[in-house]
């Protein structure tokens, strides 16, 4: 009887062991093969010939914070891609989203410097104002060009890293033609500086006309080399 009690007490021991130091597993969504930004899945089939399903473990302290679940794989049809993919890939969430517009839009590239792209440190998913300033001098004028934008790829122009020239490159989507011809006039034509949107996918914060600088308005400037008024010498 003794000897019974101390294997049964071996075995609770054993048994209260192996649930310390078994590491917990979450079932989440992962990439099978290669999936550019852009990508639109419209169906079951679609999302099922590009990702699957894994265990993975977790460390203490570790969530799945981010990643899909296997159990939300459905939810991804409908959604679209918006950043790279490898084969092997754990699916973000932050790496698919809503169509929003993006079910037949037009992509479309352009290049601006870091300072002109909020430092270079915008990520695809993001959405952005764009902005353009037109003309020179006195007649310059700057208005927004396209609102509450997709953002698909970010990347240096010869396909470096993002970090390692004065450029990036944005690849957006764009819905209506109307803006797609207005950025396209405006990164040809005009000094384009991007901002982070905040209107949301529908873009519904109003946005206010062209802004011009007119000098007239703040008062006549001084002429530094010019005489002095009148009042000023009268009494020298």
């Amino acid at each position: 009887m003794g000897a019974l009690l101390v294997a049964a007490a071996i075995v609770a021991t054993f048994v209260a062991y192996l649930d310390a130091v078994t590491v917990p597993t979450r079932e989440v969504v992962i990439a099978t093969e290669v999936v550019d930004p852009g990508t639109q899945l419209s169906s079951m089939d679609e999302v099922a010939a590009r990702f699957g399903t894994v265990e993975v473990e977790l460390q203490e302290g570790e969530a799945t914070q981010g990643l899909v679940p296997a159990d939300e794989v459905e939810a991804l049809v409908g959604r679209t891609v918006v950043a790279p993919l490898q084969r092997g890939d754990l699916l973000l969430a932050s790496q698919v989203v809503a169509d929003g517009g993006i079910e037949g839009a037009h992509v479309l590239s352009f290049a601006l410097p870091r300072t002109a792209a909020v430092g270079g440190s915008l990520q695809p998913g993001e959405r952005i104002d764009v902005l353009g300033t037109f003309g020179s001098g006195e007649t310059a004028y700057t208005a927004f060009v396209a609102r509450s934008v997709p953002v698909l790829r970010v990347t240096a122009p010869d396909g470096g890293a993002i970090g390692s020239g004065a450029e990036i490159t944005l690849t957006v989507a764009i819905t209506a033609p109307g803006d797609v011809q207005a950025l396209g006039h405006a990164v040809n034509t005009a000094n384009v500086f991007v901002v982070r949107s905040r209107g949301g996918e529908e873009g519904t914060e109003a946005a206010p006309g062209a802004y011009r600088a007119e000098p007239r308005e703040q008062g006549p400037r001084p002429e530094p080399a010019g005489p002095l008024p009148a009042s000023a010498g009268s009494d020298q």
